[in-house]
């Protein structure tokens, strides 16, 4: 425990994202994004390897069966790349959680053990393992898979690489191996990849003296603890083997995707993904399918031909889903014409809630927390995620996470809503504020606003966590990486800020339950207008027979004084009510329909 809050200690300081701060004097300030402590980490789940699969014949392999073998190392820090058996073994390690779970992982593996090397300390390392030569020959379509894990702090700018060339590395092609969603700090899981090379051998001459290498970079930052590697191979390209290289859905104007979304404010789903075509043969008729468990349904994109090493964007039309309140998992799968030789990475699956009321852009995965501007420690802050309102609505709270950090108990937080007007954030609203306790600490924190707030289709809204200052600051929770501008926030000074390459906060609304602002459809009846400026209507009570009474109450639930309603007309042999509510206050009311002085139904107004 205690090498666990040293290593936290020391990256707290030297991690962060560049934040933007928009003003009328543009200047650039960091943001602490600290890592989460090693015990909150969440449990791993291994990515299966690919079986062995004809017609994609090994050229090469290498397990790394009790030793390097013939493998050799070069870079400044050569020497720690060795063989091992038993994972990280450095003082800020975790030899049994970070072992890398390979198919061969009882004879060991090759890793880069910086922390080890370091022993504690914070110095950039970099070193190669390099290949024995391979004889690529003839061989057009080729590509790498190898299974791999690691960690590293305390820069974004860290990228693992593999490189490969054909003249000893006086000239090379590097290619990206970040795992994906790998934060600083960060325990990967164990990894498969496969990284095409075509490209390369296309024009490479003297293929018979290709060699590869994973290149642990420090140069740049970020690479003060280990990478493992274990099972490589390098295959002939299959005939015809697509690959789903990234797949999402959105909704709205702005594109944004909702993992928590309540059913008033449903807008039909886009599916987009990335087809990657890594065969030696054209593929036909590719295509992306989307299902969704629970009766959600299934959808595909128009069908597309790609050339090798080739990739494509691909679109669904937009896709009406909602059957019931469910968590529907969400399951992406490319498709063509021709059998496909290795189905692991055609597919992908994420969740979608359809909740009541919650809507939120976060999705439920906490990888880390943000608490202020490096430059203002201690100092008020407000940072928050962009959100389009779908439908209108009424916001009547929201949620608000933060980690479990000892520190933010007493601490006193609360949320606030902004709307934007030409291109100006103004304040519509801000909850009642709320001291963290024990029970709070480490999870969702429920804020009230003290009256309801009206919200409009196309409004666009930041939702904000904010803390008024102190030290230490308050640590709020962030989750998967999103679009630039998504997330911004007002400084000590209340200039606006545009953090880049972030993080989506956890911060979730919760609207007005089944509330809608133009007509309510609620069983059997209709009320409109809704929101009121005075008179609503209240039509289509078709199975009620007999006289009926209306009782209104306030938000508190205390009944009010003052309304009136008048039978109206009679449609098609349904009753039709008027009810005055011109007497009354702004705010949220229940409207209660009694029968024989028992509620039968019940709707909720916004008088304006």
């Amino acid at each position: 425990m205690i090498r666990i809050i040293q290593v936290f200690v020391l990256c707290l300081f030297t991690t962060g994202i560049y934040a933007q701060l928009i003003s009328q004097n543009s200047y650039s300030v960091k943001a602490y994004y600290s890592p989460e402590l090693a015990t909150e980490f969440p449990e791993e789940k291994s990515k299966p390897i690919a079986e062995e699969k004809a017609p994609g014949s090994i050229i090469f392999s290498a397990n790394f069966a009790n030793s390097l073998g013939s493998w050799t190392t070069s870079g400044p820090d050569a020497a720690i790349w060795q063989h091992d058996d038993d994972g990280p073994s450095g003082p800020f390690s975790n030899g049994v959680l970070e072992i890398i779970n390979s198919q061969s992982v009882n004879n060991g593996f090759a890793i880069f053990d910086a922390d080890l090397a370091n022993n504690g300390s914070m110095i950039n390392r970099s070193g190669n393992l390099i290949s024995p030569l391979i004889n690529l020959s003839n061989i057009n379509y080729a590509y790498i898979q190898f299974a791999h894990k690691y960690r590293f702090c305390c820069d974004d700018a860290f990228i693992p690489k593999v490189e490969v060339s054909t003249n000893d590395f006086l000239t090379y092609a590097s290619f990206d191996a970040s795992i994906p969603g790998v934060e600083p700090n960060m325990i990967s899981e164990t990894y498969f990849s496969k990284i095409n090379i075509a490209s390369f051998l296309d024009t490479a001459s003297n293929k018979q003296n290709f060699k590869l290498r994973f290149n642990w970079d420090g140069s740049n930052g970020g690479s003060h603890y280990y990478w493992q590697i274990d099972d490589v191979k390098v295959r002939e390209a299959y005939s015809y083997d697509l690959s789903l290289t990234n797949a999402g859905f959105y909704t709205g104007q702005m594109e944004i995707p909702y993992f928590f979304i309540p059913k008033s404010q449903y807008s039909p789903l886009i599916f987009r993904g990335t087809i990657t075509n890594d065969g030696g043969m054209p593929a036909e008729n590719a295509f992306l399918n989307v299902t969704l468990d629970q009766g959600g349904g299934n959808i595909n994109s128009n069908p597309i031909n790609i050339d090798q090493t080739q990739s494509q964007n691909v679109l669904t039309d937009a896709f009406n889903y909602v059957n019931d309140t469910l968590v529907y998992f969400v399951n992406y799968n490319v498709q063509q014409d021709s059998s496909e030789a290795l189905s692991v990475d055609n597919s992908f699956s994420e969740f979608l809630n359809v909740t009541r009321t919650v809507f939120s852009a976060d999705n439920n995965a906490p990888s880390g927390f943000i608490s202020n501007l490096s430059n203002q420690p201690g100092q008020p802050f407000k940072v928050g995620n962009v959100m389009e309102i779908l439908n209108n609505d009424v916001i009547d709270s929201m949620f608000v996470y933060v980690t479990a950090t000892s520190t933010n108990i007493g601490a006193i937080i609360h949320g606030e809503l902004f709307k934007k007007v030409n291109g100006i954030w103004n304040p519509i609203g801000s909850t009642l504020p709320r001291q963290i306790g024990f029970d709070d600490n480490g999870g969702s924190i429920g804020l009230k606003f003290p009256a309801p707030i009206l919200v409009a289709q196309g409004d666009t809204i930041l939702v904000a966590a904010c803390h008024n200052g102190g030290s230490p600051d308050v640590r709020f929770r962030v989750c998967q990486r999103v679009e630039n501008g998504f997330v911004q926030g007002f400084d000590a000074n209340g200039a606006n800020f545009i953090l880049e390459n972030p993080k989506a906060l956890m911060v979730r609304l919760n609207m007005g339950e089944l509330l809608s602002i133009n007509e309510f459809e609620h069983e059997n009846m209709l009320v409109y207008p809704n929101p009121t400026n005075g008179l609503i209507s209240i039509s289509a009570l078709d199975d009620i027979s007999g006289n009926v009474e209306f009782i209104v109450l306030d938000a508190s639930g205390k009944e009010v004084n003052g309304p009136s309603f008048i039978v109206t007309e009679l449609q098609n042999g349904k009753k039709a009510y008027r009810i005055d509510l011109s007497k009354l206050d702004a705010g949220l009311y229940e409207v209660l329909i009694l029968k024989e002085r028992s509620v039968i139904e019940n709707v909720k107004v916004f008088k304006q």
